[in-house]
């Protein structure tokens, strides 16, 4: 897939996120619903102007409005039912439980085969997950299974 292509597709996915973030954020208190409604609807309109850039880059190109590749499609599938399965997973599993079959699994599955590399990430990952959420946020995770199990 060209750059082009998947910033649009990036662009478009962002915005409709913001928007739902301006919406959400409209329905604040009034004192705390100004920053949040200004900052979303401030990214929706920034991502709006990166699809168009995108799209207009596309369009130079002559590559048309869309076209996607077979392969990656199922890449994007395969993404975007990874990530169902770690919302469903981190209630069940814990969260960073989750994280360590989910990450590489989802890696593995869109074409990533080196086993060291999958593991350094997602070793890394993990562990910046645990940096922000445990040691700078200080905020409690779901229990682990693991931890359950042997309690």
């Amino acid at each position: 897939m060209r750059r082009a292509t998947l910033e649009m597709i990036v662009a478009l996915g962002l915005m409709c996120l913001c928007i739902a973030g301006t919406v959400e954020a409209a329905r604040f208190p009034q004192e705390s619903a100004y920053l949040p409604t200004a900052v979303f609807a401030a990214a929706s309109l920034l991502s709006l102007v990166w699809a168009g850039q995108s799209f207009a880059t596309r369009l130079r190109r002559g590559e048309g409005f869309l076209i996607v590749e077979p392969l990656e499609l199922r890449r994007l599938a395969l993404i975007a039912a990874g990530a169902l399965a770690l919302a469903v997973a981190i209630p069940t599993l814990g969260f960073f439980t989750s994280f360590a079959f989910l990450v590489p699994g989802i890696a593995w599955a869109t074409g990533y085969r080196r086993p060291r590399g999958l593991a350094v990430g997602t070793l890394i990952f993990i562990g910046v997950l645990y940096a922000v959420f445990v040691l700078i946020l200080n905020r409690p995770l779901p229990v682990e299974v693991w931890q359950a199990l042997l309690a």
